[in-house]
């Protein structure tokens, strides 16, 4: 026996790194699923106590009605100037208003006192509440109506819209009409409450303007009568509604003439002067007169003529000295007519210049009176804008009086139901759905802690892949729990053993059994089944182990002489050896079974051999190993290449016979007449016999029991074998189920198979 110091101190370390992995989420799922049938138990369970708890509960109902809190014109016509309660708020506030109104005690009581309890409103405790939602009576003695009106009159809850001038309001009742009936009396109540206190408002508005009125008219009356009063005292005359007297009117005008006859008087003298120093024909005046230029004119015809007779007769010549008279004439007529316009111009100066001064001594002696009654007006002035202030005063008043007897008038509402309240069906309190749906949620909460606080008790092996993540050495490969192959029918070896037992005392052959020892009507046994059902599942997954055994290298071969144990008993360790060997002789190998578990042989058994002579009886007896034959060595069974060691007679200490010397001769005769050999050892928790076997073989195969065999107990296990220096090659997980699998796609994945070996 060859063992590499590096493969085992490498073993040793892995076996040292068996802290569980933690379970991520999905392997929770998958864990959920599998036990899914307790959930469903669970929320069932649940889904139950949450009816019965709400079933006893008192039914409440609830109605709803919707307003709409319009913007009120609280400034129509004006009317916030002259009332005095007016105000400017926003809309948040006039909602937050409007709800505090409605929610007050005094407006609810109101309402309550219309349902016939005349007693005050008392708002119920905080204890009353919890009563109340508990479901639990009043401790108040009342009669049911009693109790339905002050519930709904207590449970008054109104929200506000987001974003919209809309509100909604609830309350709960024992009776669904009461109920509705309360939410729109509350809201009449509320509208009528609102009309009211404007009417009201507008009462009181209008009296108080009804007396600034009549204040402001006697006012009037005595400024006037103070005025004219002062008016005569002070002999002061007016002839209009303006402020001046008739002095300053008068004042006033001479003003104005005197300043006109100042600018005529200017403009005259220039014309004047310019008329004195400049030649008359260069005058404005004289060269835009229209005579002056007709005579102008004619003279230049006449001097025309004149010219051209000079031309071709004498000076004496009677036309000459006819035409020479006219011309004379006409400019006499121009000279005459030039004098005068310069003439008038100075006229016209000296008539300006005297005016001038006339006005000008009438403006004087004007101003000196006005000088003196200057005083006597300045006071008239202000008794009259006294006066005019009052008037404006009354007049505005008269204007505001008119515009709010018209608002007044508009008795407009801005409250408008949108949904009145109607009984309600159905009660929303208890909410049956809602405790049937918390005593399911419950349940399965309380269902999945047990499975949870379950799966973390159970530190058993149950999936494939667990064995290496904990023992850190190969899986060989997984055999299923035989009940889930649905392709075979199973039966009992020990029945078979029984019963072939006394057919044998009896001297009977047993009926319908074949030259190879099986029937093929009876039951197959899962001892024999990898034999005895080649096509099965069963025996395809210890084809596949038994391919990976194979595949197995130590120390650049396959092992050869391998030991099968366990943890506990009841593992199938048996069941195993006997499988694997039926699957390993497919390969045309020769495969010895030793069966080393001395104390509980079962390989004789299955096989149905004798057990008179064996392990024992061949390691206690004297004759050297070498000279036996063969078939006093082993027994070969139906299987093809097949062959068994049985226990034998056990006589005395197993462990010591297990010690003796002989065993070493003996596997070392059997390593060169078999390919293979499956030592069938005990459970190494409790005994000791795998331990002494394994020092002396290539390996140990480790059976793992499914759902059975803890993590500690197979960590435990290897530690010793590792202690002994002895290798472990791997494990199988036995009589693993798919069908209850925490592996996603494992159940699948053989559902698949079943069909194909169905087929």
């Amino acid at each position: 026996m060859d063992f590499s110091k590096d493969h085992l101190e490498n073993d040793s370390n892995r076996v040292d790194d068996t802290i569980a992995p933690p379970m991520t989420l999905f392997e929770y799922w998958r864990l959920l699923l599998r036990r899914k049938g307790v959930l469903l138990v669970a929320g069932v369970l649940g889904m139950s106590v949450g009816l019965l708890i709400s079933m006893p509960r008192t039914r409440i109902y609830q109605a709803h009605t919707t307003l709409e809190i319009q913007n009120l014109n609280e400034n129509l016509l004006n009317t916030r100037e002259v009332n005095p309660a007016a105000g400017t708020t926003s809309a948040a506030e006039e909602m937050q208003t409007q709800i505090k109104i409605l929610q007050s005690e005094s407006l609810i009581g109101r309402v309550m006192n219309g349902f016939g309890l005349t007693s005050s409103f008392i708002a119920p405790t905080r204890l009353e509440k919890w009563r109340a939602a508990l479901g639990f009576s009043s401790s108040l003695p009342a009669s049911d109506r009693e109790t339905a009106v002050l519930m709904a009159g207590a449970s008054v809850q109104i929200d506000p819209l987001q974003q919209a001038r809309v509100i909604r309001m609830t309350c709960d009742s024992t009776d669904p009409k009461i109920a509705a009936e309360f939410l729109n009396s509350l809201v009449n109540e509320f509208i009528d409450q609102k009309m009211n206190s404007r009417l009201e408002t507008s009462q009181r508005t209008s009296e108080w303007l009804s007396r600034q009125v009549e204040e402001l008219k006697i006012n009037i009356e005595k400024s006037e009568e103070k005025l004219q009063a002062y008016a005569l005292s002070a002999g002061l005359m007016f002839t209009s509604e303006k402020d001046s007297s008739v002095a300053e009117q008068k004042l006033q005008q001479l003003q104005a003439e005197l300043s006109v006859a100042q600018a005529e008087r200017v403009a005259k003298q220039s014309r004047y002067e310019i008329a004195s120093s400049a030649p008359a024909g260069s005058l404005p005046q004289v060269l835009d007169d229209l005579s002056l230029r007709n005579l102008q004119g004619k003279l230049a015809d006449l001097r025309s003529q004149m010219a051209e007779l000079s031309v071709s007769l004498t000076p004496e010549h009677y036309r000459i000295q006819r035409l020479q008279a006219q011309i004379d004439e006409f400019q006499n007529a121009f000279d005459r007519e030039r004098a005068n316009i310069v003439k008038r111009i100075a006229n016209e100066y000296e008539d300006a210049k005297r005016r001038e001064e006339l006005l000008s001594k009438g403006y004087t002696a004007q101003a000196t009176l006005v000088t003196e009654q200057a005083g006597q007006v300045a006071h008239y002035g202000i008794l009259k804008r006294e006066v005019g202030t009052n008037r404006q005063l009354y007049e505005a008043m008269m204007q505001k009086v008119k515009e709010y007897s018209i608002a007044s008038a508009i008795t407009a509402n801005n409250v408008r139901v949108v949904d009145p309240a109607v009984a309600p069906g159905a009660p929303y309190k208890p909410d049956i759905y809602m405790y049937a749906m918390l005593g399911l949620m419950t349940g399965i909460f309380l269902g999945i802690l047990l499975i949870v606080r379950q799966e973390r008790a159970d530190r058993s092996i149950h999936d494939p892949g667990d064995a290496p993540a904990y023992l850190k050495v190969p899986e060989f490969g997984v055999i299923l729990q035989a009940t889930a192959d649905s392709t075979v029918e199973l039966g009992n070896v020990d029945k078979r053993v029984r019963s072939l037992q006394n057919l044998i005392r009896f001297g009977k052959q047993p009926a319908g059994r074949s030259q190879t020892g099986k029937s093929p009507s009876a039951p197959v046994a899962v001892e024999l089944l990898a034999s005895e059902k080649p096509s099965s599942l069963f025996a395809e997954c210890f084809r596949t182990t038994a391919t990976s055994l194979l595949f197995t290298d130590t120390d650049g071969r396959p092992p050869q002489v391998m030991v099968l144990t366990s943890s506990n008993p009841q593992d199938g360790k048996s069941t195993t050896a006997s499988n694997l060997a039926a699957a390993l002789a497919e390969t045309k190998r020769r495969v010895l079974l030793i069966d080393a578990d001395l104390r509980r042989p079962h390989l004789h058994q299955i096989f149905q051999l004798e057990n008179r002579w064996g392990l024992s009886d061949i390691l206690q007896a004297d004759i050297e190993i070498q000279e036996y034959p063969l078939d006093m060595l082993i027994q070969q069974t139906s299987v093809p290449n097949v062959y068994v060691t049985t226990s034998g007679t056990a006589v005395g200490s197993v462990v010591h016979v297990l010690h003796s010397v002989r065993l070493p001769h003996l596997l070392r005769r059997l390593r060169s007449e078999f390919d293979i050999i499956l030592i069938d050892a005990p459970p190494v928790a409790r005994m000791a016999d795998a331990r002494v076997v394994g020092r002396l073989s290539d390996g140990v195969i480790f059976v793992v029991r499914s759902g059975k065999t803890t993590r500690d107990m197979a960590i435990a296990a290897c530690r010793q074998f590792l202690d002994d220096r002895t290798r472990v090659l791997g494990t199988i997980l036995n009589m693993w189920d798919p069908r209850y699998s925490t592996q996603e796609g494992h159940s699948s994945y053989y559902d698949s198979y079943y069909e194909y070996y169905e087929a």
